[in-house]
């Protein structure tokens, strides 16, 4: 299948859509483990790739389902980082998390922060290149400002975008229409996501998501 190199290709995101079910090999930041209670609290709406999900505990167990389809099963989680995390993609393959380094760090020297954007998720993307100093961008959705610290831009829907931020501090990205993105950078973005997108419709699968190491490294071994 021949992807165009188009805004449209990048930021269409749902279910069957090229670009959306390559994002779906990954695992997903889906929310905080603090947003749960184990005591009978009420189940958390979230919204990932155009999908209505609903994450609750069910015997002891963190499950996030369809909120209208649960017969469909739950979709894999697993927790790091304070976070809870998801994979949406088929059945019969595992994904590693990204090694990132404040993934290992004690709860007291780590945080994380999110935010809604109304944007699409490139868009949130080229200004977070624009922002950092020494702008890399990691697939399949995160950008790094170093070893341990970063955001990942978690698509909601084609408009709507969950902006996360790892690292010892909870520095958030303002949206400044100021913001210059570094061309090469964004050109490096969308490049590398177009392609990556063209090689998992032909059938290979995105290297970067059996490789959760490369994400402890800069620079990225999958960009080179």
């Amino acid at each position: 299948m021949y992807l165009k190199d188009t805004e449209e290709s990048l930021t269409r995101i749902g279910p069957r859509t090229p670009m959306g079910e390559l994002l779906r090999r990954f695992w997903v930041p889906a929310l905080h483990e603090h947003e749960l209670s184990k005591y009978g609290g009420d189940p958390v709406e979230i919204k990932l790739f155009g999908e209505e999900l609903q994450a609750d505990y069910v015997d002891g167990q963190i499950s996030i389902t369809d909120r209208y389809f649960k017969e469909m099963g739950s979709y894999p989680v697993m927790t790091g980082g304070g976070i809870v995390w998801a994979y949406m993609g088929p059945r019969g393959f595992t994904p590693q998390l990204p090694g990132f380094a404040w993934l290992s760090l004690p709860p007291l020297k780590r945080s994380t922060a999110k935010r809604i954007e109304q944007h699409n998720w490139v868009f949130t993307i080229e200004t977070s290149l624009g922002a950092d100093t020494r702008p890399d961008f990691l697939p399949p959705f995160y950008t790094s400002a170093g070893p341990d610290r970063g955001h990942a831009h978690v698509p909601m829907d084609d408009a709507h975008t969950c902006v996360w931020s790892f690292g010892p501090d909870t520095h958030l990205l303002k949206e400044d229409p100021a913001l210059v993105p570094d061309g090469d950078a964004v050109m490096n973005f969308h490049h590398s996501m177009i392609v990556l997108a063209r090689e998992h419709a032909r059938g290979h699968l995105p290297e970067a998501a059996s490789h959760g190491e490369w994400y402890a490294v800069h620079p990225f071994p999958g960009n080179r």
